[in-house]
């Protein structure tokens, strides 16, 4: 099989070959379309969301980006954590967090939540608030209560199911949390923020080891012994 970013990184995360968690071809891949033209669908997309496609505003294709041999949403590799009653961290790993605000922010917080408004008003900052940094939480655990902004953390076809289990989508909600004493900074000392200046998740190019280890070394001592973590610069 193909050896690529997306591919690699999912089946790490989840165990099993790329033909058992739906992204087979990375970073990017076509689909065909009833007229058999194809458009351009992108690896990268939270786990519940269907094939992401910059270049349609209505994919024609709307399964599962991450989808099991069977045709349900594959198995999310968080969930046997969860169950056992610890909270997981992911800081920039892939598809476990919130990769785009085009299909991501309507799955995850809805097509007319205040969320998706303000992807609307400045992308720039939704990108920052809502991408990149995730906490999913043990059943009925205050960190991701609704007071914190927690979300359901709702996989539909998890074996099993998967009722009462809430997460923190975003530097936005993560931050407060793992950070309470002011603005979460780099290991450097640096208030984390991406390039144009926007206080939050400074993009997944800039995830170097002072930034990433900040966000996992600040969820290890706030109530997340389980953290997974990307590094850009062991990537490039």
């Amino acid at each position: 099989m193909i050896s690529h970013t997306a591919n690699d990184i999912l089946t790490s995360f989840t165990g099993v070959y790329p033909d058992r968690h739906g992204v087979p071809v990375a970073n990017s891949f076509r689909y065909f379309n009833p007229n058999g033209t194809s458009n351009l669908g992108v690896s990268f997309a939270y786990w519940t969301d269907p094939i992401y496609d910059p270049t349609a505003k209505t994919p024609t294709d709307t399964t599962f980006n991450m989808l099991s041999a069977d045709g349900k949403n594959a198995p999310a590799p968080w969930v046997s954590y969860t169950r056992a009653g610890c909270n997981f961290g992911g800081v920039a790993t892939a598809n476990m967090v919130l990769e785009n605000v085009a299909t991501d922010i309507p799955t995850v917080f809805g097509a007319n939540s205040p969320q998706a408004q303000e992807v609307q008003s400045d992308r720039t900052q939704a990108f920052a608030d809502f991408v990149g940094i995730g906490i999913h939480c043990a059943a009925g655990d205050a960190l991701c209560g609704a007071a914190n902004g927690g979300e359901q953390d709702a996989l539909p076809d998890e074996p099993g199911g998967y009722p009462g289990f809430n997460a923190l989508f975003g530097h936005k909600y993560v931050a407060p949390q793992i950070s309470p004493s002011g603005p979460l900074r780099d290991l450097n000392g640096n208030v984390i923020q991406d390039p144009t200046g926007h206080v939050g998740f400074p993009g997944f190019d800039g995830m170097s080891a002072a930034v990433s280890l900040s966000y996992v070394a600040a969820m290890q001592e706030h109530g997340v012994p389980v953290t997974f973590a990307y590094i850009s610069d062991a990537h490039g």
